[in-house]
């Protein structure tokens, strides 16, 4: 009997010994073989073992996945340090340190300013359709290539290196060089335009969009290029995205060198943007004051300076040389600053013209969304006060212009374009479901303004078209003028053009007898009148070219009167030619 219960306790102990016991329990009688028992002692401790282990391995798993658990909270990456990456099922980017502009973008952006580049007047098929301001800044160009300065011999607006690189395309033989220019610049400020948008949407088809809205209202406000701003917005929107990494801890404090270069660069391509320098240098202090960055402030303050002096060595030992700078000063610095009006047309006509337009254009659209409250509390806040205190200063300055000319809400577009991106983006949130992206922010942009975007554009493209078709006769006479004088004159002599445009000066290759080139262009100011007139009274112009369009000063007329004769040149009919009467 002790054997026999030593047997059943073993069977019960091993996974065979189960159904004996079972059996045994029911009542049935089994026999175990002496040699199968032998086995199941000998595998028995085996088979423990491995239970043991099994249940061992059980009861520690659970704590292996706690520990991983609390590893992984731990160790979490921050937000700034994630790579940009596109979320499944959204339009967003998340934020990162690098914003990675896509291949497919970049040759939308190529493809874009190569076509901008082509419609420039600095090339040969586009000339004669360049405005007052265009033909000058050529001609301005030509001359200082050819010993003739600027500030001196003419009166210029623009930086000094707007000019250096005009006069380097007429030294390598042709103005046509301008189209790499172009080029550079409408690619780059595209490029950190959608580096910033995509910065502050994280939506990658609102960059898009709005690099696209860039190059239509560049097409359309500034047919033609060659306007200074548009050469020095790709470093005003690279120094947005400077100060925009900065407020947003993303930029070490050695990098304000690169924006003391940059602003004093852009500086000396367009002065105006001494305006956005300014505000951005003043909004720097208050956010390092306010944070209590006393000692960084100081090092920042070093960083911009000793940036600012490579530019301004550089450009001061060509301006001293030249012995220029009190000039320079005075024309591209207080003149240009202190004096809106560039025509003479009706201050409150041409106000709300060019006030009307700016609306149209979706450049205002910005400033509104920011006006509200949480707009001052979102992310980027300091960067987009900056700009909101840009455009309203650079607004004032467009809208007293007296002129029906709309080249010069340029000037707003950069800032306008990138407050508005936060407006587009908010309204995109709202109809992500029911049109994709890239026809949102587009199509959204448009729709705010009532498509009139599309009629700024289509105008800005045929006004200079049709007028240079109703001026082909007009086009046509100012070339054979050019011959003419080129053929009556020498390079000596000095001619004088009541015109509209300096086609015949260009062409010709004959000086201004006057500092004014053209009586529409820098003129608006009762000293500079003043000045032209006093010129022209001199007498010093061997001809004097009239266009009947335009309208003589009384003493001007009565001079050219008793001075100058009245010649007659074949098939010219629109222009007056006076020849100084020979004593």
């Amino acid at each position: 009997m002790k054997e026999h219960q030593e047997k059943a306790e073993v069977t019960s102990q091993s996974p065979r010994g189960q159904y004996s016991r079972v059996s045994r329990l029911e009542g049935t009688t089994a026999k175990v073989h002496p040699a199968k028992e032998a086995r199941e002692r000998l595998r028995l401790p085996k088979e423990e073992t491995a239970s043991n282990t099994v249940e061992k391995s059980v009861e520690k798993k659970p704590q292996k996945e706690h520990k991983v658990k609390k590893k992984r909270k731990v160790t979490a990456p921050e937000p700034q340090k994630v790579a940009s990456r596109k979320q499944p099922g959204t339009n967003r980017l998340m934020t990162s340190k690098r914003v990675p502009v896509l291949r497919r973008h970049r040759l939308f952006l190529a493809i874009c300013s190569f076509f901008l580049a082509l419609l420039t007047v600095s090339m040969p098929y586009m000339t004669n359709l360049a405005n007052g301001f265009q033909s000058q800044s050529l001609y301005t160009g030509y001359l200082f290539a050819n010993g003739s300065l600027p500030y001196t011999d003419v009166f210029s607006t623009g930086g000094f290196f707007y000019y250096a690189i005009i006069a380097l395309s007429y030294v390598l033989g042709s103005s046509v060089w301008l189209i790499f220019v172009h080029f550079v610049a409408f690619y780059m400020a595209g490029f950190y335009l959608y580096k910033i948008v995509a910065h502050m949407t994280g939506r990658r088809d609102a960059a898009v969009s709005l690099a696209l809205i860039y190059y239509l209202l560049n097409l359309g406000l500034g047919f033609g290029g060659l306007y200074p701003i548009q050469w020095a917005m790709p470093l005003v929107l690279l120094g947005i995205w400077f100060l925009t990494k900065y407020f947003s801890g993303m930029t070490k404090d050695e990098a304000f060198i690169l924006y003391g270069f940059v602003s004093v660069f852009a500086f000396m391509i367009e002065p105006r943007t001494a305006i956005f320098w300014v505000v951005s240098f003043v909004g720097i202090l208050v956010y390092n004051i306010a944070n209590h960055h006393f000692a960084r402030g100081f090092y920042q303050l070093l960083a911009i300076i000793f940036g600012a002096i490579l530019v301004f060595y550089t450009a001061a030992y060509f301006i001293l040389n030249l012995q220029i700078l009190g000039n320079y000063v005075y024309q591209a610095g207080s003149y240009l600053l202190g004096n809106f009006a560039i025509g003479s047309g009706n201050v409150f006509l041409t106000l709300v013209y060019q006030l009307f337009v700016a609306a149209a254009s979706g450049l205002l659209i910005g400033c509104f969304a920011l006006s509200k409250r949480s707009a001052y509390t979102a992310r980027d806040r300091v960067i987009k006060v900056i700009l909101l205190l840009t455009v309203a200063l650079s607004l004032v300055m467009v809208l007293l212009v007296q002129t029906f000319q709309v080249y010069d809400l340029l000037l707003i577009l950069p800032y306008s374009l990138v407050l508005a991106a936060v407006m587009v983006t908010n309204t995109d949130e709202v109809n992500e479901e029911t049109m994709s992206g890239h026809e949102s922010a587009f199509a959204t942009y448009l729709a705010k303004h009532f498509y009139l975007p599309y009629l700024v554009v289509i105008i800005g493209i045929l006004c200079p078209l049709i007028s240079g078709v109703l001026q082909i006769a007009t086009v046509k006479e100012r070339t054979d003028l050019a011959s003419f004088v080129a053929k009556n004159t020498s390079q000596s002599d000095a001619i004088y053009v009541w015109d509209n445009s300096a086609t015949i000066y260009l062409a010709s290759q004959r000086k201004a007898a006057s500092q004014i080139i053209l009586p529409t262009v820098n003129a608006a100011s009762e000293t500079n009148q003043k000045l032209l007139s006093d010129d022209l009274l001199q007498n010093n112009a061997k001809y004097v070219i009239v266009n009947n369009n335009q309208k003589l000063p009384s003493a001007v007329s009565t001079d050219l009167t008793s001075n100058y004769d009245i010649i007659t040149v074949d098939n010219v009919s629109h222009f007056t030619v006076y020849q100084k009467k020979t004593s």
